[in-house]
């Protein structure tokens, strides 16, 4: 059973899932959640995916986790109701929601107590690394680094790709017509730092 923090209303009970792409971007959110907890997430490594949806047979390029002893990424903590948590797995769809140890998180904040924890990993079969048929949406890249950018600065944006495998990544230029359904407003600035941290990803 799901323990739940409590302070009377069904309403007030909290979880917590932990962002490490465009879920750290508080643009992208769709619930009311409570706050956005900085935090370092140990033992995963983050990383671009080409993978074949099981329920559909379609192949497609995502951002995930996987498991890592010896790795560490940057993120946030949603606090999030309870109630909304059918919400975000839905929105999250092709990624289970594992449990989370707390001592795998260093936290920039404070945690309401006995909360349980998630982090959303792809569950598909992985195929490899990107391929030329399935890039990566620009708008999606910029989503994602808007929010490291805003939480963590210039140097966090930096820390995001040198702890991302596989910016080898096929890209699809879509910033003037984005075809990543979260996208944001356009950002000159934010577009010229992505294109040069993936370009010195890829070199």
């Amino acid at each position: 059973m799901t323990r739940q923090h409590k302070d009377g209303a069904a309403g007030d009970r909290i979880v917590g899932y932990v962002g490490y792409g465009s879920l750290v971007n508080r643009e992208t959110l769709r619930t009311d959640f409570v706050d956005l907890v900085p935090c370092r997430l140990s033992g995963w490594r983050r990383a671009w995916r080409h993978r074949i949806l099981r329920s559909s047979g379609q192949t497609q390029t995502v951002l995930t986790a996987m498991a890592d002893a010896a790795a560490s990424i940057d993120g946030v903590v949603v606090l999030d109701r309870l109630d909304n948590l059918p919400l975000v797995d839905a929105r999250e769809r092709g990624y289970d929601r594992h449990p989370v140890d707390r001592s795998m998180l260093e936290i920039d904040g404070i945690l309401p107590p006995e909360i349980d924890l998630y982090v959303y990993v792809s569950r598909s079969p992985h195929l490899g690394g990107p391929e030329e048929s399935h890039p990566v949406p620009l708008s999606y890249v910029d989503v994602v680094m808007a929010g490291y950018v805003r939480l963590f600065g210039r140097a966090g944006a930096q820390r995001f790709v040198a702890s991302t495998d596989g910016w080898d990544v096929p890209r699809l230029d879509d910033r003037a017509a984005p075809t990543y359904p979260r996208a944001i407003a356009c950002d000159p600035d934010l577009e010229t730092l992505v294109d040069d941290l993936m370009a010195a990803a890829r070199a």
